[in-house]
């Protein structure tokens, strides 16, 4: 007896079809979120600079990644904040070690503060502070609490963050971070951008919102 290998190759399809439209019908794909990290990168040298938007304030901002190191088996990355006058002398502010990746979202895990004391007084966080998990929807919050405070991030949404640097429009992820102790340099809102990073930032103990005016990269970390 011959098979019909058209007409099976029909029937299969068929039922094929009828798989999937039932899978499609009955089955509701859920969305993970908002991937964040990928938002705030930390790779090789980079350098940000800001101005802030209040055009009475006379001094600009500079953000450099100067260190990186291990700290239980995660990369972590110090970046340093400095003040710049409109003569160009520097005032060092505080530095914040950060670490960026998809495993555990954006953290920090110590800061440094260099406006009181020249040696610097630094600050440690266990767990580290989660800034923003590795993915979020719009409205999600998370607190950790730390051997330092306990810290509240909520995430916004995606918006538009145009700066001084690039000529084009941006979307940005934005976010809010709170603590219930304060002083801390690094609470306020963040509109982060991806690849790029922080376009936009609010902190709350510095005042203002910072727009970034230039930015550097060497993927090489400087070789």
């Amino acid at each position: 007896m011959r098979h019909n290998g058209s007409g099976v190759a029909k029937t299969s399809m068929v039922v094929l079809i009828g798989l999937l439209a039932g899978g499609c019908e009955g089955q509701k794909f859920a969305y993970d979120g908002e991937t964040l990290w990928e938002r705030f990168p930390l790779d090789g040298d980079r350098l940000w600079e800001y101005v802030n938007e209040d055009s009475s304030v006379e001094f600009s901002m500079a953000v450099e990644k100067t260190i990186e190191g291990l700290t239980d088996g995660k990369t972590i990355a110090t970046l340093t904040y400095t003040a710049i006058d409109s003569e160009g002398g520097q005032t060092l502010l505080h530095e914040i070690d950060w670490s960026s990746d998809a495993d555990d979202g954006i953290e920090i895990w110590r800061w440094t503060d260099f406006t009181a004391d020249a040696a610097g007084t630094t600050t440690e966080y266990s767990p580290p502070v989660l800034v923003a998990a590795r993915q979020m929807n719009s409205g999600d919050t998370i607190t950790t609490a730390t051997s330092a405070g306990t810290f509240t991030t909520q995430y916004l949404g995606l918006q538009d963050c145009p700066n001084n640097w690039s000529n084009d429009t941006w979307e940005c992820a934005r976010l809010t971070l709170s603590s219930d102790v304060g002083g801390e340099p690094f609470t306020g809102e963040y509109w982060i951008a991806m690849s790029y990073g922080v376009s936009w930032m609010a902190p709350t103990e510095v005042g203002g919102k910072w727009v970034l005016s230039n930015a550097v990269f060497d993927g090489n970390g400087g070789e």
